[in-house]
């Protein structure tokens, strides 16, 4: 009965967002997801959000480091890449501080909309220019 609600509430916390599917298989790994308070589901997910994001800064560099004949417009795509990964990283940190116990709901609410909305756009570009390079 436990894991039934588990997966329930994963289920309608994920209701309407970009990629439901994502949401359910991340919210569903937390332990006790029943017993966390919002806030502290938000700041789970970003914590999560902030090692992948890292990792795929990480795959960026390896891919600057391993392909050895890469066109200086490529290197320099994934160094943006890179920068803009860390930069996701910092604005996902923000939010997750933000979620501090002193500011009503709805300024937490308009606060990490336009925080996530920032690192959604910036991951975005880092992922498009990552699109152009090729290994060679």
């Amino acid at each position: 009965m436990h894991v039934h609600k588990h997966i329930q509430l994963a289920h309608s916390t994920c209701q309407g967002t970009l990629y439901p599917d994502l949401c359910v298989s991340t919210l569903s790994s937390f332990p006790d997801l029943t017993s966390k308070s919002l806030p502290q589901i938000i700041s789970a997910t970003l914590n999560r959000t902030i090692t992948e994001v890292r990792a795929s800064s990480s795959n960026c560099s390896a891919i600057r480091k391993k392909v050895k004949k890469l066109d200086p417009l490529d290197k320099r795509a994934l160094e943006d890449c890179a920068e803009l990964f860390d930069d996701t990283v910092s604005v996902l940190k923000t939010a997750v501080s933000d979620l501090s116990p002193n500011k009503s709901t709805s300024q937490h609410y308009n606060d990490l909309q336009t925080l996530l909305s920032g690192a959604m756009k910036i991951s975005t570009l880092a992922l498009m220019g990552s699109l152009t390079v090729k290994e060679t």
